[in-house]
């Protein structure tokens, strides 16, 4: 098939993303997100953003002595030592992509918890009239949060109803990361001190470890014409294996993360 030759102006994506940094606020990221299975066209700049509404997690804290309790693991999975600068830009994803070849792109993604690359490959195109659009990646990365590697492999799908798309993205990952659970203790000791609002009371207790986790988005996309579509999806995610957790802030407590989910606002150029 010939390539396509559609040029889109950014203009409205542009907007879009510059208003979704000013949104950013705590919060951790997933493993994916939610995206439509439309590859850029041949030697085309695409790109997206998105933005982590709301994260919760759900794991156990292991005391010293060998007993655990079950704990909130899904909220500013943070080092301690990560700065006042990390939960802001956090919540937030950036990506640019390139047609390489039509059925074939690279793409560079960057966020305070992860940077590296992407491939992707179409294997079903509605541009071509296939009945709905499928594309294979991977990429590899570099865990900020985990302070090592990090890589996922999967699948996207996605078929348009008109300026409506529903969304599926299976994806797997391995590497680095670091998960963190606040734990109430008796009395007001470990409430913040004035000057810190909206802080709850508690102290953070994190981990670092090794994690293979399969993470789910199911979403809908709109397009905003030929420039840009938006999204917005449910991530949810289950950990299928992690290395022994090792102690990473707070105390000796070891925290065990499990599962958790995501709600994600995006935006995409091209949209169709």
């Amino acid at each position: 098939m010939p390539p396509r030759t559609r040029r889109r102006p950014r203009a409205v994506a542009g907007k879009i993303a510059v208003g979704l940094l000013f949104l950013s606020a705590a919060g951790c990221s997933p493993g994916i997100l939610p995206r439509t299975a439309d590859t850029v066209p041949e030697g085309e700049i695409g790109g997206g953003a998105h933005l982590i509404l709301w994260a919760f997690g759900t794991g156990r804290v292991e005391r010293p002595d060998g007993s655990a309790f079950r704990e909130s693991t899904g909220g500013s999975d943070f080092p301690p030592d990560a700065g006042i600068l990390a939960p802001m830009l956090g919540v937030t994803e950036y990506n640019l992509r390139y047609g390489v070849t039509r059925w074939a792109e690279v793409g560079v993604q960057a966020g305070s918890q992860r940077l590296g690359g992407e491939l992707r490959f179409a294997v079903l195109d509605e541009d071509v009239r296939d009945s709905f659009s499928m594309a294979l990646g991977g990429g590899f990365y570099y865990s900020a949060i985990g302070d090592g590697p990090w890589g996922r492999a999967g699948v996207d799908i996605s078929t348009r109803l008109g300026s409506v798309a529903p969304l599926l993205n299976v994806y797997v990952s391995h590497g680095a990361t670091y998960h963190s659970a606040r734990v109430d203790l008796p009395g007001d000791d470990d409430c913040p001190e004035e000057g810190y609002p909206g802080l709850e009371c508690g102290v953070l207790y994190g981990s670092s470890s090794l994690e293979t986790r399969l993470s789910v988005a199911v979403g809908l996309a709109w397009a905003l014409g030929e420039e840009a579509a938006l999204s917005f999806g449910a991530v949810p995610h289950v950990v299928l294996h992690a290395t022994r957790p090792e102690p990473g802030g707070g105390g000796p407590e070891i925290v065990h993360h499990d599962a958790g989910l995501h709600l994600v606002f995006g935006v995409q150029t091209p949209g169709w």
